[in-house]
């Protein structure tokens, strides 16, 4: 529907720090104070009569309350920059999104730039009005890159949103010589609100999983399964949470109007389109999705230190411990150089060298829980090893087993549990606090690998914070019961591409939960490597096979030296 553009009620909300304007009057609407970039808005719309569409509503949403839905969640605490926005973002207003072209990059030290040392930047966030905006949560991504090199050498940055429309780049200058300065925004303040609106529900938003059952009659039903329906009547639902650890897991009745036994997940179907085809116009439109911002591009000299060579093998202190990571999957744990990843934790790298690997896993009872991308680890490992597998290739999600007599060691497969979109009988996907209570052998020598989050993007966060928390419960036991076992948590890894979900700020949210719930555990070791895949420009989940490798080194390397 098209109308003459009237001052959103919400922009009486929005903080000035430009200056403060007060005893407006437009139209009959009485305004405190509004942002500077709303009231240029303004301005063209009354001096222009400009018409403009009002955004529509989200197919499937209830709008009343979202935003104070939003605020109370209990993932938000962990985004306290993201916190801080959600009361005054601006909701349907173009004209206040941030703009890849008016937003800039800046040097703050450009007199320090020493090998080793810290180069600093300050990044402005500017509106379509070409104003700076009063308000944070807008994800940019900074990256100093070597000159000459193959594309992807360099180091990631760490960025601090200081909630005002300043973000504060901080990145190590690990090389001496030529550095470019690459700073992309990969998505708005206001569309980041958007996708939280979109993904904030128990159903999954954009899947249909079908289930099978066989009913009391003996006959053959399907039905939907997910973790919840709110929308949903609680007698129009069966109850298939897990009665060990309480994951939750609902279907709707199928038409016999019974419970039946789940015995087939058969397959998803996309209901809706990407995200950015249809959540609204300003997510991914080309002009501010994944664009350089002004200052991108810019060549800095990093001068030499007294070390001989141009490459440094030591940074600053807080880089040295392997089992401590940050909540940020920004900040760097290492560089490339050359193509070839140099951790920030370690000098050690064990590559793909099979006789190093073979005396790492001797002796080892080595456990892989996951998605598919912890069941592609598996598959190298057995092919790279030549490993006996004895698992049967119903569905990739059907656990797997192998052993090696040659190394004394035995390597198991299995999958995290539903939510899980692909097919599989029901007993291909066993809940991963299960999993970890199975594991009664060894101690010294277990060790457990995991990963989670890619099957719980399109779902509301909490779900995937409540299920953290019943596997670090799982894990607790576990290293309690087992003493001298370890495991190490698989980070995420940056991607962009995706059927119905083509942002990776998705990703970085979970990797930053996951971080957040299991940094500083005693027996546990974080995998980071976002920032390796974010340098090698990674788009799949599955990455491709040279940055597979990449991260299985990194992967290596973490087992070789427990």
């Amino acid at each position: 529907m098209w109308q003459r553009t009237e001052l959103l009620r919400s922009s009486s909300r929005i903080a000035i720090n430009l200056k403060d304007i007060h005893g407006i009057k437009i139209r009959g609407f009485a305004v405190a104070a509004v942002s500077a970039c709303t009231i240029i808005y303004l301005m063209h719309a009354i001096s222009a009569f400009v018409l403009v569409e009002q955004p529509k509503p989200v197919p499937g949403f209830r709008m009343e309350g979202i935003r104070k839905q939003i605020y109370e969640s209990q993932w938000i605490r962990i985004f306290p920059h993201l916190k801080a926005m959600i009361p005054v973002v601006t909701d349907g207003n173009k004209f206040s999104i941030t703009s890849a072209r008016h937003s800039s990059i800046e040097l703050l030290n450009a007199n320090q730039l020493r090998m080793g040392g810290i180069m600093k930047a300050l990044i402005i966030s500017r509106c379509e009005a070409g104003q700076r905006k009063s308000y944070g949560g807008d994800f940019f991504y900074v990256i100093l890159r070597r000159p000459g090199s193959n594309g992807s050498d360099g180091v990631t940055c760490e960025i601090s949103d200081e909630s005002d429309g300043r973000y504060i780049a901080t990145c190590i200058m690990p090389w001496s010589g030529k550095a470019t300065i690459h700073a992309r925004i990969i998505h708005p303040s206001e569309s980041i609100y958007q996708l939280m609106k979109r993904y904030s529900s128990e159903k999954e938003f954009g899947i249909h999983q079908n289930t099978t059952m066989r009913n009391s009659m003996n006959g053959i039903e399907s039905t939907s399964c997910s973790v919840g329906f709110p929308d949903k009547r609680p007698e129009e639902i069966c109850d298939y949470t897990n009665p060990t650890h309480g994951e939750k897991r609902t279907c709707l009745k199928p038409p016999s109007g019974g419970c039946p036994k789940t015995i087939l997940y058969q397959k998803k179907v996309v209901e809706q389109r990407s995200a950015g085809e249809s959540i609204d116009r300003m997510y991914c439109n080309e002009e501010n999705y994944l664009k350089p911002i002004s200052g991108s591009g810019n060549e800095i000299s990093i001068l030499k230190t007294e070390r001989a060579d141009n490459t440094s093998s030591h940074t600053a202190d807080h880089f040295t411990d392997l089992s401590s990571t940050s909540f940020d999957p920004m900040r760097p744990s290492g560089w490339l150089y050359a193509g070839k990843w140099n951790s920030f934790k370690t000098a050690r790298s064990f590559g793909h060298d099979i006789a190093t690997l073979k005396t790492c896993l001797s002796h080892k009872r080595l456990h892989l829980f996951g998605d598919s991308t912890a069941r592609n680890l598996y598959g190298h490992l057995v092919r790279s090893l030549k490993i006996k597998d004895y698992g049967l290739a119903v569905a990739w999600s059907r656990g797997r087993d192998g052993a090696s007599s040659e190394m004394n060691m035995t390597i198991q497969y299995r999958s995290h549990g539903p939510p899980l979109n692909n097919p599989g009988p029901e007993d291909a996907r066993p809940y991963m606090s299960d999993s970890f209570d199975a594991i009664h052998e060894g101690g010294k020598g277990t060790v457990v690998v995991f990963t989670v989050g890619y099957h719980f993007h399109f779902f509301d966060p909490d779900v995937y914070l409540l299920r953290l928390k019943i596997i670090k419960q799982a894990v607790l036991s576990m290293l309690e019961r087992l003493p001298g076992a370890r495991v190490i948590v698989k980070g995420l890894h940056y991607h962009w591409e995706s059927n119905i979900g083509r942002s990776p700020w998705l990703t970085y949210r979970f990797v930053t939960m996951l971080r957040h719930e299991f940094r500083d555990v005693a027996g546990v070791i974080y995998m980071e490597h976002w920032d390796y895949t974010l340098l090698r420009n990674n788009s799949g989940v599955h990455p491709k096979h040279e940055i597979f490798m990449g991260t299985f080194d990194i992967l290596m390397t973490h087992l070789c030296l427990l």
